[in-house]
């Protein structure tokens, strides 16, 4: 195995977009945020049906009002659902969009170097590095990987922006040798 692999990145206001909501779904509160309307409506059915279950039972026995109470919480959550997802997104890439504009950091190329120390990254205009014993997961999704320093901040880096699948395989190896069980999903990918 290599002792470094270097990839060059330049960030675009899409690669921060897939980045973030891959972290926010992460989070099942977040992931499942459109079943809010169901599991109220339960709760206020289960809380109707104990104070009066007779009057409940009667209530509900006609097929219309079943349909109506099925219904209406089903179209809400579909509404929620789709109206959300279009508006965040949206809203997210305005946000990094006017991030990136603001700010000539995030829109230099970027060279990242990953060793046996950790991770540096470097631009003509700023330079860090992470320790790998900061590092307290790495994992990937299809199209990138995560380095998180804490539960909802990560550090990511493009799958495309390697040049091969040989030096993603060596960070891979890298990562999963240096944090272990912390790097559980990239290990199983290197297998």
């Amino acid at each position: 195995m290599s002792e470094q692999v270097v990839v060059n990145v330049m960030y675009s206001v899409d690669d921060y977009v897939r980045a973030l909501l891959f972290i926010r779904r992460r989070n099942p509160i977040l992931k499942y945020y459109y079943l809010a309307p169901l599991i109220v409506i339960g709760i206020l059915l289960t809380a109707l049906y104990f104070q009066n279950p007779n009057q409940f039972i009667s209530t509900f026995s006609s097929p219309a009002n079943l349909l109506v109470i099925l219904l209406g919480p089903l179209l809400a959550i579909a509404i929620l659902y789709l109206a959300a997802r279009r508006k965040t997104n949206f809203l997210i890439k305005w946000q990094i969009r006017r991030q990136m504009e603001s700010s000539p950091a995030m829109r230099q190329p970027q060279r990242l170097t990953f060793d046996n120390d950790g991770l540096d990254g470097r631009t003509i205009l700023s330079s860090g590095h992470v320790s790998w014993d900061a590092i307290i997961e790495a994992t990937e999704s299809e199209d990138d990987f995560f380095f998180f320093t804490s539960k909802k901040i990560a550090m990511f880096v493009p799958k495309s922006s390697f040049e091969t699948s040989e030096e993603q395989n060596a960070v891979r190896q890298m990562a999963a040798m240096q944090l272990r069980e912390r790097a559980e999903t990239l290990a199983r990918h290197t297998s």
